[in-house]
């Protein structure tokens, strides 16, 4: 049960570490240095923005590499919706992207906005504060949640309650644990002398407090657990049984739609929930008629209108009308992607669709995931590569095999990576110790511990001198390099510029 908690400093550090003598700078796709590589940390670029260490300060570069807010910050987190978090001096604040406080570092604890309202600390209070920096709601609290749904939970003296956004209490502080007000949902459950009961935005009582627990609200049913009364009298019940509730569904009205008869309820997925009966689950609909029956030992969440099941050890799909349209005979399933699943049969795998019939046989070691309407296929100790229509586009003759991305999949051969396009041609020999996704028309590749990027023909677009190559995106690429092969790199190109 989620439980009203106490705010935290949430400001998160960037994700790049670099070695020692080493750091990281921007590139661009000439290879150029559009961000010297002077920083200890680089996070991926957030609105225009990104966030940089150097000397143990955070501050942030733009898109031109250009340091446009300067490394004074203790921590800092990425810029959402133009504002970002910052430590100074032990306290938090916001700033925008011109650096201009929008809330003065005056706060033990901050929360990133939400609703426009971040919830604040000082002195031990809770509150929260606009984006223009101004107390929306006094310091007066024990603990608050961020506003969800135009409310927010506070408490004080050990009870919780709920305000609007103007700060007034709506709801009494009179609840011990509360779960949050929904979007499009007239109502919550919150907890009273040890049960769980149903109230609406009003604070009207729409269940009474009898529940030992309650779950979130899924597609407008939540699962209640209680005791049922014929356990509450009947001596022959041992204490273990009492202390183990039975489950049933409600709506946000507040009205019973289950009874509490099942030994557990999971949410309810595509207008279907499963439930448990003894060791054995069954599929129940929002009126609790029996929709498949308690035959079930395993199962899985619907995908595609399908969902795996498993009884004894064998593995199928059954549809939300609780008819098995693939029969339970199979030692594995995926979950189908596009209309097709990965199965397995004597250890072999397989693709069918889902009228069961076979796109592929049993005749793998193997299935990847499909990208591109394309997966990677083992057979034997050869990974090959073949699509969801039955036909095999790359026969098996590599040693491993990744996925296609942007068209290309790298591949290795003999402890050597290169990539092929989707249609088999080989457009890089494997020649490389490794190599990443293509992004923009490059690809970071390894060679004698060094990295470089080459093109989507295979030439070399920019030379070996990295540590470490992230991807491109809007023709930017995060990269680490040693301080001394910098330094070289920087005087080469600025003598052959001179010259």
């Amino acid at each position: 049960m989620k439980k009203i908690i106490f705010l935290a400093g949430l400001i998160f550090l960037a994700g790049n570490i670099c070695f020692a003598d080493s750091k990281w700078g921007v590139i661009n796709r000439r290879g150029e240095f559009v961000a010297p590589a002077i920083y200890s940390q680089i996070s991926d670029y957030s609105e225009g923005l990104a966030l940089v260490k150097l000397d143990g300060k955070f501050g942030f570069i733009d898109m031109n590499g250009k340091l446009l807010l300067a490394c004074e910050y203790d921590e800092a987190g990425d810029f959402q919706s133009g504002l970002a978090l910052v430590k100074l001096n032990g306290k938090y604040g916001v700033i925008n992207k011109k650096g201009e406080y929008v809330v003065n570092c005056n706060y033990s604890a901050l929360n990133p906005f939400k609703e426009n309202k971040a919830a604040a600390c000082s002195d031990s209070k809770y509150g929260f504060v606009g984006a223009d920096g101004k107390v929306l709601v006094p310091l007066i609290y024990e603990k608050v949640e961020d506003f969800s749904a135009g409310l927010a939970a506070v408490q004080l003296d050990g009870k919780i309650g709920f305000i609007d956004s103007s700060g007034e209490m709506v709801i009494p502080t009179e609840y011990e644990e509360v779960k949050s007000f929904q979007d499009n949902l007239p109502a919550t459950f919150v907890k009273k002398n040890g049960k769980w009961g149903l109230i609406s935005r009003q604070g009207e009582q729409l269940l009474p407090f009898e529940f030992e627990d309650a779950s979130d609200f899924s597609e407008g049913f939540a699962v209640v657990m209680t005791i049922s009364e014929k356990a509450r009298v009947d001596t022959s019940i041992t204490s273990w049984q009492l202390s183990v509730p039975k489950c049933g569904v409600v709506n946000a009205r507040g009205q019973r739609l289950v009874p509490c008869v099942y030994d557990d309820i999971r949410p309810f997925n595509e207008g279907v929930a499963w439930a448990k009966k003894g060791d054995k689950w069954g599929l129940i609909n929002n009126y609790g008629s029996v929709v498949a029956p308690f035959d079930f030992s395993t199962f899985r969440d619907f995908v595609e209108g399908m969902a795996a099941v498993g009884i004894s050890g064998r593995m199928g799909f059954i549809n939300t009308s609780g008819i098995i349209v693939v029969p339970v005979v199979y030692d594995y399933v995926s979950d189908f992607q596009n209309s097709v699943a990965v199965v397995a049969q004597g250890g072999l795998f397989g693709l069918i669709n889902k009228q069961n019939a076979p796109i592929f046989p049993c005749i793998y070691n193997n299935i990847g995931s499909f990208s591109e309407g394309i997966a990677p296929a083992l057979k034997g100790s050869k990974y090959g590569y073949i699509n969801d229509k039955g036909m095999v586009v790359v026969p098996e003759t590599y040693d491993s095999a990744e996925p296609f991305t942007n068209g290309f999949a790298l591949v290795r051969k003999a402890y050597k990576y290169g990539y092929i396009k989707t249609n088999g041609e080989v457009r890089v020999e494997p020649i490389y110790d490794g190599g990443e996704a293509f992004s923009e028309g490059l690809a970071a590749v390894r060679r004698n511990k060094r990295m470089g990027y080459i093109a989507e023909d295979g030439s070399l677009a920019i030379s070996f001198i990295f540590n470490s190559a992230g991807s491109f995106k809007n023709g930017l690429a995060i990269v680490e390099v040693d301080e001394v092969v910098y330094a070289w790199e920087f005087a080469r190109k600025t003598n052959t510029a001179e010259s």
